[in-house]
């Protein structure tokens, strides 16, 4: 697969897409659609321009915002549903395979108000 200006442009605007919607449930099909070309050739895009999948490209996307939304003091259990996660379960399973740490770690290491509720994990 060659790259050139048509094709940086199509993943350029994938990504703008993606930072757009990052907060809804995002697939590979509804970006490709919205960019207009097939999931398999934005597949091997994302490979190629990211250096990682597209499903690795958001979850990271939606991790750091996560970060950034626990830096200002957002509660734990209001972030999934903030950066597109349904699930609570899933958020923490993700949060943990890509910074290696539970969002509770992470919070704590902050050094933020330690004395948050239980309820806020």
């Amino acid at each position: 697969m060659e790259f050139n200006d048509s094709t940086t442009s199509i993943f350029e605007k994938a990504i703008e897409f993606i930072h757009q919607h990052y907060c809804e449930e995002l697939r590979l099909g509804r970006v490709s659609k919205s960019v207009g070309v097939n999931e398999n050739y934005l597949s091997r895009l994302f490979r190629k321009n990211a250096g990682e999948s597209f499903n690795q490209y958001v979850a990271n996307l939606r991790i750091e915002e996560s970060k950034r939304l626990l830096k200002e003091g957002n509660k734990i259990i209001d972030l999934p549903e903030k950066i597109g996660y349904m699930s609570s379960v899933h958020f923490r399973r993700v949060f943990k395979k890509v910074t290696g740490v539970s969002p509770k770690v992470y919070r704590n290491s902050l050094g933020l108000d330690t004395t948050m509720k239980a309820d806020q994990e």
